[in-house]
């Protein structure tokens, strides 16, 4: 699905792993955002995605040593956490 997309980063409002109000009280937004995104790699793509939607070769090109299949695999944990998501073109 992700040589064919584009991906950009989630609305976290909308996203389907809203926390309770008592869970928002105990986690930080930084612990929060930590424990969805997780990995080097992960945050890197993130820091890719903050100037605006990327194709996926365009995003491979700048977060540099990236191979595809570990692009393709960190796209797919991070849509599943609400983090991005991905859109056909």
């Amino acid at each position: 699905m992700y040589p064919t997309s584009e991906v950009m980063l989630a609305d976290v409002r909308s996203s389907r792993h809203a926390t309770t109000t008592e869970s928002r009280l105990t986690r930080s937004p930084l612990a929060e955002a930590v424990g969805r995104v997780g990995d080097r790699w992960s945050l890197l793509i993130v820091d890719a995605l903050l100037g605006g939607p990327l194709r996926f070769g365009d995003l491979l090109e700048r977060v540099e040593g990236l191979a595809p299949n570990i692009l393709s695999q960190r796209l797919k944990h991070l849509e599943r956490e609400g983090v991005v998501m991905a859109r056909r073109y």
